[in-house]
C-alpha cells in the first residue's frame, strides 16, 4: 500500500508536469503564432492605406501631365502664352475637379507667372501659404534630373499635411528645354480622410508628428494592443525632406488573436480532462510501467514544444489510458493543424466567391511557371473583366452585385476545365491558369467560350440583362517569364480590348502599349474638342419614299483637329464612351442640332440623333434632354431619339422606363441598326418604339442576294406588324429604291439621295423640297 501511494504521487507530479509543459507549449507556440499573425496582419492593413496615400499622389500626377506637358502652357510661363489661357484652363472647377488646394506656374528663374490657392470645399480662394512665397522652397520643389524627372511628397503646411507634386514644363510632345515648372497641392482635410477611409475600408485617423511618441528603433510601422479585442495601428508617412510629417492610426479588431484565446481555453478544458483520465490511471498503476511511458509522453511532448512542429504525431505504446491519451493528443495535434490550415487559407480565399484571391493566384502563377522551366508545359493567364459592373453596383445595390458575380463565378466554372484556376483579383476582376494546351488557339476558343457564357441574359434582382466582358490573355513565355508580367500583359490585352469599346477577347502583344498612348493622347484631344468648336455636325435626309419628300434628318456629329486632322467616329466615339465625354458631347449635339433645325424655319422637318448605351445609363439623362428642349425652345415631338438593339437589352427594365418617359414628353424612339445585334422579340414589343430602322448590311446586295433580301422582307413586315415605322439605311442605288417601294417601306436614307451634308449645304438641298424617287 505505501508502494502504491508512493507510485501514484510520483504520476500525480509527473501528470503536473504534463500539463505544465503543455501550458509551455500552448503560450510558446501557439499564442506567439497568433500574434505574429495579428501584427503582420496589422501591418499589412496599414501598407495598404500608405500604398493608398501614395496612389493618390500618382494619380494627381498623371491627371496634371495634361496641363504641364503642354504648348499652351509652356509658351505662358515664357510670356508668349493666350491672353485667355489662364480663364480657360484654370477656373475653380479645374480646382473641385481634382480636388485640388494648390496650383502654381513657376518659371526658370523661381518666379511665380500663376498661383492660385483654393479651398474646394468651402469653394473660396485663399492666399498662397507662405511656404511656397520663398524662392529657395521653390528651387527645391524643382530640382528635376531631366525632362521625365517628377517630384513628389508630403509637406506640413500651415499646421496640415499636403501632398505636393511638382511637373517641369515641357512641349506636347514631353520635350524641352525645361521652362519651369507646376506645382500642384492637395491638402489632407478631413474630407479627404474621409475618402481614403471609404476608399481602404477602414477608419482613418490623421495625427500631427508630435501627439505620439513612436517606439524606439527605426520609425515605421508599430502596433499597440489597446485591449484582448482591439488593437491600434501607427504608421509614420514622412514628409519631401524625409522627416516625420504626420501619423495615421487605425483601429483594428484582433480577431486572430481572438480565436487564439478561444483554442487556448478548449485545449485547457481538453488538457484538464486528459488529466483526470491520467488521475484515475494512476490509482490502478502497479508497476513503472506505467511511470516509463509517461515518461516517454513528456518526452515527445518536450520534442514537439521544441521543434513547434504540429505535423508530430506519437506512435501508440498500448491500448489502455496511456495509450488513448497519445491517440487523443495526436487528435489535438490534428485539429490544431487543421485551425492552422484554415487560417492560412481564410489569408488566401476571396470571402464571397471562396475563389483564390490575388496573392494565392500568384503563388499558384509562380509554381506553374517553375513547373513550366522544368518540363516545357504549356501555360497562359487570362484577365477577365465586366462590363458596367459599376453601374450595376450603383443602380442596384452591392447585393445585386454580389449575387451577379456568383452567378459569373458559375458560369466560368462551366465554361473552363477542371484543371484551369479561377482568381478574384478584386471587385469585377477575374484571372484564370491555364496549362496543358496544344495549341495557342485552344486558349482563344476558350476564352470565346467563357465570353459566350458570361454574356447570356441572365435575371438578377428581378430584372432580366446582358452583361458582357472583356478578356485578354498572355502567354509563357512569350509574352512574360515572371508571374507579374504575365498578369501584367493580360491585363493591358483586356484594357485595349475595353478601349476598342468592351465585350472583346484579346491577345497580349507589344504594339498593345503604344496603342494606348496613342488613346491617350486622342482622349486629351478629345476632353478640348468642343470647348475649342472642333466639332461639328453634318446631316443626312430622311426621305418619304412614296412622296419624295425630305421628312427629317439625322444629325451626325464630326471631328476636325488641328493637328490630327478629320478624326472618324469610329475611332472617336467609343473613346468617349469610354471617358465619360459621351455625356457633355451628346448634350452638345443635341442642342446645336436643335438650334440648326430651328434655324431653317420648317417646322415640319424631324431630327433625330444618336444616344449611346452609356448615355441612357447616366442618371439624369431624361433631365438633360428636357433641359435642352427647353432652352432651344424646340418642340419635343420633332425630336427622334435612335438607340441600338445592345443598349436596349443591357438593361431591359431601366432602358424601357426611361424610354417610356421621353416619350410620354413627345419625343419619337427609334431602334437603330435593326437585325445586327441581340434582342428578343418578346421584348421588342414591350419596349416604347415607334421608328425600326433596317441596318445599312442588309442593303447592300439587296437585289442580288436572296438570304439578304429575304432578311430586309422579313424586319420591314416585323415593324409594320408591331405598328412602327420603317427607315431603311444605307440605300445606295435605284434597284434598292424599287424593292423598298415594292416593300412598302415608309422612309428611306443613304447616299443615293444625298451623303450627309454640312449646315449651310442643307439648306440649299431643304430648298428643293422633293426628291425623284
Amino acid at each position: 500500500m505505501k508502494l502504491r501511494k508512493k507510485m501514484f504521487l510520483r504520476f500525480l507530479m509527473l501528470i503536473v508536469v504534463c500539463l505544465v509543459l503543455m501550458l509551455l507549449f500552448v503560450k510558446e507556440v501557439l499564442l506567439s503564432s497568433y500574434l505574429r499573425i495579428d501584427e503582420a496582419q496589422a501591418k499589412k492593413t496599414m501598407a495598404v492605406v500608405m500604398y493608398a496615400i501614395d496612389d493618390e499622389m500618382k494619380n494627381i500626377n498623371t491627371n496634371m501631365l495634361n496641363y504641364s506637358a503642354w504648348d499652351d502652357t509652356y509658351q505662358f510661363v515664357q510670356g508668349h502664352g493666350s491672353p485667355d489661357y489662364l480663364d480657360s484652363n484654370y477656373p475653380t472647377t479645374m480646382f473641385e475637379t481634382n480636388r485640388l488646394d494648390l496650383v502654381l506656374l513657376v518659371d526658370e528663374d523661381y518666379n511665380i507667372k500663376y498661383g492660385q490657392s483654393y479651398n474646394p470645399q468651402q469653394k473660396a480662394v485663399r492666399s498662397i501659404p507662405t511656404y511656397f512665397r520663398n524662392q529657395d522652397n521653390l528651387r527645391s520643389l524643382t530640382r528635376f534630373a531631366n525632362v521625365t524627372d517628377t517630384q513628389m511628397g508630403l509637406l506640413e503646411i500651415d499646421g496640415q499635411p499636403m501632398m505636393v507634386i511638382s511637373q517641369p514644363i515641357l512641349t506636347s510632345e514631353r520635350q524641352g528645354p525645361i521652362r519651369g515648372a507646376m506645382i500642384v497641392g492637395r491638402i489632407l482635410s478631413p474630407a479627404e480622410v474621409e475618402r481614403l477611409s471609404l476608399r481602404t475600408q477602414k477608419s482613418l485617423a490623421i495625427m500631427p508628428a508630435g501627439q505620439v511618441a513612436p517606439p524606439a528603433g527605426p520609425p515605421g510601422v508599430w502596433v499597440n494592443n489597446l485591449s484582448g479585442s482591439q488593437s491600434k495601428v501607427y504608421g509614420i508617412v514622412h514628409d519631401w525632406e524625409g522627416g516625420i510629417c504626420f501619423i495615421v492610426s487605425i483601429e483594428q479588431e484582433r480577431v486572430v488573436y481572438q480565436q487564439g484565446l478561444k483554442t487556448i481555453l478548449y485545449l485547457g478544458l481538453y488538457l484538464l480532462a486528459v488529466a483526470i483520465v491520467a488521475v484515475a490511471g494512476a490509482v490502478i498503476a502497479t508497476d513503472r510501467l506505467v511511470i516509463n511511458r509517461l515518461h516517454r509522453l513528456v518526452e515527445n511532448i518536450r520534442w514537439i514544444s521544441r521543434n513547434r512542429s504540429f505535423s508530430a504525431r506519437m506512435e501508440p505504446s498500448g491500448k489502455d489510458e496511456i495509450g488513448e491519451l497519445e491517440a487523443e493528443f495526436n487528435l489535438m495535434m490534428a485539429s490544431l493543424q487543421q485551425s492552422q490550415k484554415a487560417i492560412r487559407d481564410a489569408a488566401l480565399l476571396d470571402p464571397l466567391t471562396q475563389l483564390p484571391n490575388r496573392v494565392a493566384f500568384h503563388e499558384s502563377l509562380v509554381g506553374a511557371i517553375d513547373h513550366a522551366k522544368r518540363t516545357g508545359q504549356t501555360l497562359a493567364v487570362l484577365f477577365v473583366d465586366l462590363d458596367h459592373f459599376k453601374h450595376i453596383n450603383d443602380t442596384w445595390g452591392h447585393d445585386a452585385g454580389d449575387q451577379l458575380l456568383l452567378t459569373i463565378v458559375e458560369r466560368m466554372k462551366g465554361a473552363l476545365c477542371s484543371n484551369a484556376l479561377i482568381s478574384r483579383m478584386g471587385g469585377d476582376e477575374f484571372t484564370v491558369l491555364i496549362t496543358g494546351f496544344a495549341a495557342n488557339e485552344q486558349v482563344h476558343d476558350l476564352a470565346v467560350q467563357i465570353g459566350a457564357e458570361l454574356s447570356r441574359p441572365l435575371r438578377i434582382a428581378d430584372r432580366e440583362l446582358k452583361i458582357t466582358a472583356s478578356i485578354g490573355y498572355s502567354f509563357y513565355p512569350h509574352d512574360g517569364s515572371e508571374a507579374e508580367s504575365l498578369i501584367k500583359n493580360a491585363d493591358l490585352a483586356m484594357f485595349t480590348g475595353k478601349m476598342h469599346g468592351r465585350n472583346e477577347i484579346l491577345g497580349y502583344h507589344d504594339e498593345m502599349r503604344e496603342m494606348i498612348e496613342k488613346q491617350e493622347n486622342l482622349a486629351m484631344y478629345l476632353r478640348s474638342a468642343v470647348d475649342q468648336e472642333e466639332l461639328f455636325l453634318q446631316y443626312q435626309p430622311i426621305v418619304n419614299i412614296s412622296s419624295g419628300e425630305t421628312v427629317g434628318v439625322e444629325a451626325l456629329v464630326r471631328w476636325q483637329h488641328p493637328i490630327l486632322g478629320r478624326v472618324s467616329p469610329l475611332d472617336f466615339i467609343p473613346l468617349a464612351e469610354k471617358t465619360g465625354l459621351i455625356h457633355s458631347i451628346g448634350n452638345w449635339v443635341l442642342k446645336q442640332g436643335c438650334q440648326d433645325i430651328l434655324a431653317l424655319g420648317q417646322p415640319d422637318l424631324q431630327l433625330s440623333i444618336n444616344a449611346s448605351a452609356v448615355q441612357l445609363e447616366e442618371q439624369n439623362f431624361i433631365e438633360s434632354v428636357m433641359d435642352i428642349l427647353h432652352e432651344t425652345r424646340f418642340d419635343p415631338r420633332r425630336l427622334k431619339i435612335e438607340i441600338t438593339e445592345s443598349a436596349l437589352m443591357s438593361d431591359i427594365q431601366g432602358v424601357t422606363d426611361k424610354l417610356q418617359q421621353l416619350r410620354d414628353a413627345g419625343i419619337e424612339i427609334s431602334i437603330d441598326d435593326f437585325g445586327t445585334g441581340y434582342s428578343s422579340l418578346h421584348y421588342l414589343k414591350k419596349f416604347p418604339l415607334d421608328t425600326l430602322k433596317v441596318d445599312k448590311s442588309f442593303m447592300d446586295e439587296i437585289v442580288a442576294t436572296e438570304g439578304d433580301s429575304t432578311i430586309a422582307k422579313a424586319i420591314i413586315d416585323l415593324g409594320r406588324n408591331l405598328g412602327l415605322n420603317v427607315i431603311a439605311e444605307g440605300v445606295e442605288t435605284a434597284e434598292q429604291v424599287a424593292f423598298l417601294r415594292e416593300q412598302d417601306c415608309h422612309f428611306v436614307q443613304g447616299y443615293y439621295f444625298s451623303k450627309p451634308l454640312d449646315f449651310p449645304v442643307l439648306e440649299v438641298f431643304l430648298a428643293g423640297k422633293r426628291l425623284s424617287v
